[in-house]
């Protein structure tokens, strides 16, 4: 399962945190956009230590899983890196 990890956090601490974290687990397509390939409980650990991570306070982070038929359906435009030699890309 893909899953895109999105946060709008208000505190540069907490945004540092997360960023660091999330890079660990995926790899960034946006500034506050990563790209993760989680099972559904490494997803839902990640969800819980970004929850601890944040206090729950500074923003919103939102986590839409991506099933592997929706993702290879997705179309990129522009200056789009394939660092996981997958047939799609997520574009908002």
């Amino acid at each position: 399962m893909y899953d895109l990890f999105m946060y709008d956090l208000s505190d540069d601490a907490h945004r540092l945190r997360v960023a660091k974290y999330l890079e660990g687990k995926g790899h960034r397509i946006q500034e506050s956009v990563f790209e993760c390939t989680l099972s559904a409980e490494e997803a839902a650990r990640t969800a819980e230590d970004l929850a601890k991570l944040t206090d729950g306070s500074s923003g919103t982070i939102r986590i839409y899983p991506v099933c592997a038929v929706c993702y290879s359906k997705t179309i990129g435009i522009g200056d789009i890196r394939d660092d996981t030699e997958k047939k799609g890309f997520i574009v908002f």
